[in-house]
């Protein structure tokens, strides 16, 4: 005859069984989505589908990786980074030193974007030899959210699920639709590269289409958005394209700064903003021993805003003094017809000078500048 106790004892014990068989399979099921993930990561970025910032840096990351190098270096920033510095003519003038470029895109609010940029490299837990930050004053201009969208980015695919939550957490303000895809990004393997993994499937099927029938299908009949499976080839996106430098744009683009207040103090207090660009720099200085903060030209369409928004920048920047360069580009000299594509991004002469000045002051930290030269703070 069982004690009344007995029963209740072994209940537990089952309980206590179920519990830790639930742990061990979540256990299990973490393990799992970590590894596919990281195999899925190391072989899915290989290849250049459609210019989409996130899947670019999974892309240059797997170089970094894969590629021997007695020092490296990358770069951040927006479009006018990524047109302005050329990497394998620094790589060809700094000595040993390889380079790498993570820019992508953003807009006038690109402070959820480099901070998305300081975390995708915090999160590849890689020590560089050097970082290189290019960047506008006017940068530190109000957020808006749209500009921190992981998922449309496709950062998502490069960001820890902590950090996949948080920025979606800022974007989103707890949307339902949020939750659905955090855990989609935590749990299921591969959620967070379906994106790129989707396009390797319907690329396969296409070369298989025309494999076996023999004819040549438009690439388009697989595309679910317009040119996804296209490749960009070339980061630049401006070489065959007619110069915007005319005056009507400068124009159109001075009214469009002043409709947004970007020549008024009190869009460079936003303390989102701010709170942004310190966690970017303070995250950056912990990934390198040489931090270069590039303020990178444009045409004189920006003139007031610059002159509005450079006291905030600098006096954010001296936060960090002794940890950072700062080092201030000036293409006044130039005829802007030859520099510039349109009021900010370079062509080939401006990036031509651009990438030959900053691999002076790179290798001779004591040297002169060019069209670039360091500044104290």
């Amino acid at each position: 005859m069982s004690m009344p106790g007995s029963s209740v004892t072994g209940g537990w014990r089952s309980a206590t069984l179920a519990l830790r068989n639930v742990m061990a399979m979540l256990v299990l099921l973490g393990f799992a989505t970590l590894t596919f993930s990281e195999v899925a990561k190391r072989l899915a970025y290989r290849t250049d589908y459609q210019f989409i910032p996130g899947q670019y840096t999974g892309k240059v990351l797997q170089q970094i990786r894969s590629e021997q190098a007695p020092s490296r270096c990358v770069i951040l920033g927006a479009s006018t980074a990524r047109e302005g510095f050329d990497v394998r003519r620094l790589s060809e003038l700094v000595d040993q030193t390889r380079f790498y470029s993570i820019a992508t895109t953003a807009a006038m609010s690109a402070g959820g974007v480099l901070n998305m940029q300081a975390q995708v490299l915090d999160n590849f837990a890689y020590r560089f030899d050097c970082i290189v930050l290019g960047l506008h004053p006017f940068m530190l201009f109000k957020t808006q959210p749209k500009s921190m969208d992981v998922f449309k980015s496709d950062y998502a695919s490069q960001l820890s699920t902590a950090q996949v939550f948080e920025f979606e957490r800022a974007e989103s303000a707890y949307r339902p639709l949020m939750w659905g895809r955090v855990v989609a990004h935590a749990t299921i393997p591969n959620a967070r590269h379906a994106p790129i993994l989707r396009k390797h499937l319907f690329n396969g099927l296409f070369e298989a289409d025309s494999l076996l029938s023999g004819n040549n299908p438009p690439l388009s009949k697989y595309e679910l958005r317009r040119n996804e499976l296209g490749h960009y080839g070339t980061v630049f996106r401006y070489l065959d394209k007619e110069s915007q430098h005319t005056p009507r744009f400068f124009e159109r683009r001075e009214q469009r700064l002043k409709g947004l207040k970007a020549d008024q103090p009190g869009s460079y207090r936003d303390p989102l903003s701010l709170a942004l660009f310190r966690d970017t720099i303070q995250t950056l200085s912990e990934l390198t021993d040489r931090l270069v903060i590039v303020s990178l030209p444009t045409s004189a369409v920006f003139d007031t805003v610059n002159a509005v928004s450079t006291p905030f920048f600098e006096a954010e920047l001296a936060r960090f003094s002794g940890r950072v360069e700062y080092v201030i580009c000036d293409v006044d000299a130039q005829p802007p017809a030859d520099v510039f594509h349109d009021t900010i991004h370079v062509k080939e002469r401006g990036r031509h000078l651009l990438t030959n000045s900053l691999a002076a002051l790179l290798i001779d930290d004591t040297a002169p500048g060019t069209i670039c030269s360091r500044r104290s703070l």
